[in-house]
């Protein structure tokens, strides 16, 4: 098991507290508690001055689609995964 170093990781989204762990699966929220997994496939965006992100699971090789999450602060933490793709390149 590779070892990844969070010491720079991002630890907030406004009020939200960010944890990154190695044994989950996928994003959820526990209160005001984010949990975000450490896998290589995961792309992490801050929007909204850091206050909310993106987060994005890259498809493993059987998986149909990439998976999103749109979290962090509104009023309160908030974590909901986006169910179309929430971006284009062209």
């Amino acid at each position: 098991m590779r070892i990844i170093n969070t010491k720079n990781f991002p630890k907030r989204a406004g009020k939200a507290i960010l944890e990154y762990k190695v044994d989950e699966s996928e994003p959820k929220r526990d209160e005001e508690y984010i949990i975000l997994p450490l896998i290589p496939r995961a792309d992490l965006f801050f929007l909204a001055g850091g206050n909310q992100f993106l987060f994005h699971i890259g498809k493993e090789r059987n998986d149909h689609w990439d998976r999103y999450w749109f979290g962090g602060t509104d009023e309160n933490p908030f974590l909901v995964e986006i169910t179309s793709k929430p971006l284009n390149s062209y």
